[in-house]
């Protein structure tokens, strides 16, 4: 028996009309989808431009986090107090010497009060001396800052105002020229304890100038300063703890990476001596230094 199919109706013109409009809509949405990623792939939204993991995201400082250190040097006869001051929102450090025989607010000078009191009290006294927070101190003696400066292989790079002559812990007789100079451990801390200085300028600086190279020379991003911390910190009497230079450490990072060499300066505390030597600090005067 012969097989018939049956014979499909022809489409409408309506229907026909209908199926031609969804092909070309069909069409043009896959043109758009097309385009749409074509655009995309070669404009990147700002989102994910910000995302490269290359980033470094710059951290803002003010002056609120502006911290102030006094060091102290404890050799008798020749102890040295020196306000160090970080001042990441300037990207800057100052250095200052606060003369052995400033006479603090409870009558006594700073040498007086270190011997009676101890570091912490000195520290306290130019605090209320300044008006500046001073709340960490660093003592060491200048045998045990020599040990500290050996770490710094280097030596320290200064330009000494005039000759000196004094004698080193061992007992070695020491002449230095005026002039720029690679000075050793053993030389940098015979300096920063001697007391024998003919300049002016040099006497009421009295190492501050020294200190101030130190800090130009070897706070520096490639340096361990975490090594540096500990080394101190088992050297000298100090407030500081573990969590103390956690605290500051992104600060020291932020200025290490600013250092181009002169991130220190010296400031000189203004003031005046009466016959004795006994030194008053004029705080009117010393507001208007970079310290503040």
């Amino acid at each position: 028996m012969p097989l018939y199919f049956r014979k499909r109706r022809p489409l409408g013109q309506r229907t026909q009309f209908i199926l031609a409009i969804a092909a070309l809509a069909l069409v043009l949405a896959i043109l758009l989808g097309w385009l749409f990623v074509r655009h995309q792939l070669s404009h990147p939204s700002p989102e994910s431009q910000n995302s490269e993991p290359n980033d470094v995201v710059t951290p803002v400082y003010t002056k609120a986090d502006t911290t102030q250190l006094l060091v102290i040097l404890t050799d008798a006869g020749a102890e040295r107090f020196w306000l160090v001051q970080a001042a990441p929102a300037d990207v800057a450090m100052h250095c200052a010497t606060i003369p052995a025989k400033t006479i603090t607010p409870i009558g006594l000078t700073l040498t007086e009060a270190l011997h009676k009191h101890g570091p912490a009290k000195a520290t306290e006294q130019v605090s209320a001396l300044t008006k500046l927070t001073v709340r960490h101190y660093l003592a060491l003696s200048s045998a045990d800052a020599e040990t500290f400066l050996n770490d710094l292989e280097e030596g320290v790079s200064y330009t000494l105002p005039e000759t000196v002559q004094f004698t080193e812990q061992n007992g070695a007789s020491v002449r230095l020229q005026a002039g720029d100079r690679i000075l050793t451990a053993a030389q940098t801390a015979g300096l920063l304890r001697y007391t024998k200085w003919q300049q002016p300028h040099a006497q009421q600086n009295a190492g501050a100038d020294l200190l101030t190279a130190i800090l130009n020379q070897y706070l520096l991003p490639n340096r361990s300063l975490h090594g540096d911390f500990s080394t101190l910190s088992n050297l000298a009497q100090t407030n500081l703890r573990i969590q103390d230079y956690t605290a500051y450490e992104s600060t020291l990072d932020y200025l290490a990476n600013g250092n181009t060499g002169s991130l220190c300066d010296t400031i000189i505390i203004p003031g005046s001596s009466d016959k004795a030597g006994s030194f008053t600090t004029d705080v009117n005067a010393l507001k208007k230094t970079a310290l503040y």
